[in-house]
């Protein structure tokens, strides 16, 4: 039974000073909400690092410790430490893991010296029983179903898409919520078990001659056998290199693509004004085209209201002058 207590953080990131966040003892799902910029990533941060020294800033991108040291801190030579308070199997333990300051401008990694520690009861763990114990309380590869950050719901939608090869993370975080860390584990155990029994049974063997021969290509076969593991295991880290920058340039390729459709969107809207304003300035000729024929409408009617009526006038002065 695991129960996490509080989480202690002295010059982390932006909380400066001596700052608490205390878990509920209450069985359940503890919600850490509040505005953005207000230190909720960083609280998630705070316990991936003391529980496996690890900081992550945007697009999963791995970023050193001494970037985490409060810039009041470093200004005033402080040492950055965060603290975690559990209880396992009834044990109670403090896991503590932060930088302390040795000089320097306090900018740097060589500034600090890192330090790590587990105290059970007041017994201090070694590293070796420390590590163990923290793979087997909080697994890292379940992480992020017992620390949920939700401003990545974005890497949980692509973990469905079963094109995407993130996807097998879904399977292999769900076998291991079902316990199967603990089955690999001895799994790798009963490996180095059964290696060590092979190399014992060569060197055994080495001691007759008649199976001499089998007991070298034993032993070539043991050397091949650690070979490959740690070739497998380089790739292994190559390909999650080779996943975290493809996922780098898969969000970088994607702000290409919204910045592209923005443009087109913009140059579309630039070409409709640009034809709004012709139709304007035609709709405003062609007014101006019929004002002018109206006025010289109803200037002719006036002209020849005028003329007619002057006719008029003139033909009896006319008949006049006849007579």
């Amino acid at each position: 039974m695991l129960r996490i207590e509080k989480l202690i953080l002295n010059n982390f990131g932006v909380y400066y000073g001596t700052s608490t966040l205390t878990l509920p003892y209450q069985n359940g799902v503890t919600v850490i909400w509040g505005n953005n910029g207000h230190g909720k990533t960083t609280i998630m941060n705070a316990f991936r690092y003391v529980l496996w020294g690890e900081l992550y800033g945007r697009n999963r991108r791995i970023l050193p410790p001494v970037s985490f040291v409060n810039t009041d801190a470093i200004v005033e030579g402080k040492n950055m430490l965060v603290e975690l308070y559990m209880q396992h199997n009834g044990i109670q333990y403090i896991v503590s893991r932060g930088l302390k300051r040795k000089g320097g401008s306090g900018y740097d990694e060589l500034d600090y010296e890192n330090i790590f520690q587990v105290k059970q009861g007041s017994n201090i763990l070694s590293n070796k029983e420390a590590t163990e114990l923290l793979s087997l309380a909080l697994p890292k590869s379940i992480s992020r179903f017992y620390l949920f950050d939700a401003e990545l719901l974005g890497e949980y939608e692509d973990l469905l898409d079963e094109s995407n090869q993130e996807g097998q993370k879904i399977k292999d975080s769900i076998e291991a919520i079902l316990g199967m860390p603990i089955l690999l584990n001895g799994r790798d155990i009963f490996e180095v078990l059964i290696t060590q029994y092979n190399q014992a049974v060569a060197k055994a063997s080495q001691n007759n001659e008649t199976t001499k021969a089998h007991a070298e290509s034993l032993n070539k076969l043991n050397e091949k056998l650690e070979n490959l593991k740690s070739s497998e295991k380089d790739l292994k880290n190559k390909l999650e290199k080779f996943i975290e920058e493809k996922n780098l340039l898969t969000d970088q390729m994607a702000q290409s693509l919204t910045y592209s459709k923005l443009l087109g969107e913009r140059n579309a809207i630039e070409e409709g004004l640009s034809m709004i304003h012709q139709e304007l300035a035609d709709a405003q000729k062609h007014l101006t085209e019929e004002a002018d024929e109206a006025w010289r409408t109803i200037l002719n009617d006036i002209l020849d209201y005028v003329i007619e009526h002057t006719i008029a006038e003139i033909e009896p002065i006319e008949n006049k002058k006849k007579n």
